[in-house]
């Protein structure tokens, strides 16, 4: 509520360095230097300017994560509106994927119907990956051909109110092929497994360890191994099941060793097969509560 000049808080400084000895403060986040980005120089500056005035500085990075993964009603409420509106384009474009012959066209309706359900944007760059290009994990040229019988992997979120949706589906152009639906179907079934094992004070540990398995399984079961479980779920979905999800579209959980009720998370399983020039992923955006867990975007179907 109140802004103070860089001179005021020179003063400030001052006056509360001859009372408290221990100032809290955010610092840069860790590994920052691994960012692809530059960071704003002020966090920097500011530590090195309290550490000249407070003989004990303490970074609250930690607990402001902490805070920030259990959702207070407001916050899900704004969740549940940037959700509301990604489900709802999506469910407009898989009605619409016979029209699209290139990748672009797709994501142009989907920027448009985010606007027009009044979202202020993408809150993050949109995945439109038609056939090998699915095998890309963060491709976002979004500009090659979609044939026909070929599937798009859709990856998207909308931000409304500051918050961030992140759902994914994967979609045909035309009939899918048997294989197609076979692998499609084992990916649906694996997800609900998955989403089935989350619920207050779940370790995350061990929800690793049994999703492993399960996908594991899920490989196995349509004709995928390479070598032993840790190398043919690595091969096949070389990427994380969960991240936290809120103001940012990967929201810190807090480094918790169970999951708790408030927290929202993505559950997203995929299958990558570039021999095969396919790669399918169904992502949603889950609420653990304090009984079990609620599908915020179930509302949105997974088929093909």
């Amino acid at each position: 509520d109140e802004v103070l000049s860089s001179n005021e808080l020179t003063g400030l400084y001052q006056r509360l360095s001859r009372k408290h000895s221990v100032v809290y403060t955010i610092h840069q986040p860790a590994h920052s230097e691994h960012f692809n980005f530059s960071l704003n120089p002020s966090l920097a500056a500011h530590s090195k300017q309290l550490d000249r005035y407070f003989g004990n500085v303490r970074s609250v990075n930690k607990e402001l994560a902490q805070l920030r993964a259990i959702k207070q009603p407001a916050e899900l409420t704004a969740l549940r509106a940037a959700i509301k509106v990604t489900t709802d384009t999506l469910a407009d474009i898989q009605r619409n994927m016979e029209s699209y012959t290139h990748e672009y066209q797709l994501e142009a309706d989907i920027s448009h119907g985010f606007r027009r359900k009044g979202a202020k944007g993408h809150a993050y760059d949109p995945i439109v990956a038609a056939g090998i290009n699915a095998c890309t994990l963060h491709y976002c040229d979004n500009t090659a051909p979609i044939k026909s019988k070929q599937l798009v992997l859709v990856d998207v979120g909308a931000r409304k109110n500051g918050y961030a949706a992140d759902i994914t589906r994967t979609y045909v152009r035309g009939k899918a092929t048997q294989r197609q639906s076979e692998v499609h179907a084992a990916l649906v079934n694996a997800q609900k497994q998955i989403i089935a094992m989350l619920g207050p004070g779940v370790s995350i540990e061990e929800y690793q360890k049994s999703v492993d398995q399960v996908m594991y399984d899920t490989l196995v079961s349509v004709g995928l191994k390479v070598g032993d479980e840790q190398e043919t779920v690595r091969t096949y979905m070389p990427h994380a099941i969960s991240h936290g999800l809120g103001i940012d579209p990967h929201d810190s959980l807090g480094g918790p060793r169970t999951f708790q009720a408030g927290m929202v998370l993505t559950v997203e399983p995929g299958i990558y097969i570039p021999k095969e020039k396919m790669g399918l992923r169904i992502e949603d955006d889950i609420l653990i509560t304090e009984s079990g867990r609620t599908n915020l975007s179930g509302s949105l179907s997974t088929d093909l």
